[in-house]
């Protein structure tokens, strides 16, 4: 009867009125449980959707509403090292939740962390748990796709490897993709252009030393 009842996606008030009334049993039935996540769904990561998880969280462990609880933290954290804890909780909570909210709070981290910048989000790396880490790194690997996101994930390299702490999929990617005119973005800060030529170098000494060899082709 539930699952009939919400068939549709429900709003957060509508989810939040339920859980006020059913207390503590709001963690009796798995419908019940997904009462956060379904909100989320519907109305992303909103003020609304984040109070609703916090509710629900106080009565039952909920592992959807902790993921949005867990996505207001995030948003919220001042700090890249804030991060660290939110990080490892979300991955912990996405391991009950089915694949639609697992995607879903993936692109709302990815929002936030975009909205901070490269700097932000390699500090973020570096001061996160080596799965965690891992997980950011495969996130934005999947998802670069306009060359503004090539740029952007390059520079998070490039930092990585100035703080001793180089990506190996991070620059492997750097090196077999096609970088263009992402060079002139460094040129106006000295040590982000050195890492960006100390990351691409090995690439370019390979082609110094085809070249001469075409060139006597050619002649």
């Amino acid at each position: 009867m539930l699952r009939e009842i919400w068939a549709g996606p429900p709003t957060a008030a509508e989810c939040g009125a339920l859980a006020e009334r059913l207390g503590t049993a709001v963690g009796v039935s798995p419908v019940l449980v997904e009462l956060p996540g379904r909100a989320f769904l519907a109305e992303g990561p909103r003020e609304g959707t984040a109070g609703l998880a916090r509710l629900v969280t106080a009565r039952a462990p909920v592992g959807s509403a902790e993921l949005v609880v867990v996505v207001a933290e995030i948003t919220g954290a001042p700090r890249p090292r804030d991060l660290a804890g939110p990080l490892e909780r979300l991955l912990n909570a996405g391991e009950v939740v089915g694949p639609d909210l697992r995607k879903a709070v993936a692109k709302a981290v990815l929002g936030v962390l975009d909205a901070r910048g490269p700097e932000f989000r390699a500090k973020v790396v570096l001061t996160a748990s080596r799965r965690a880490a891992a997980w950011l790194v495969d996130l934005w690997l999947r998802r670069v796709r306009s060359r503004e996101e090539q740029a952007r994930l390059l520079e998070v390299a490039i930092r990585l490897r100035m703080n001793g702490a180089p990506s190996e999929r991070l620059d492997a990617w750097a090196r077999g993709s096609p970088l263009g005119s992402t060079r002139s973005r460094f040129v106006h800060d000295p040590e982000l252009l050195r890492g960006y030529e100390e990351l691409v170098r090995p690439r370019t000494a390979l082609w110094d030393r085809v070249r001469p060899r075409l060139m006597w082709k050619r002649e």
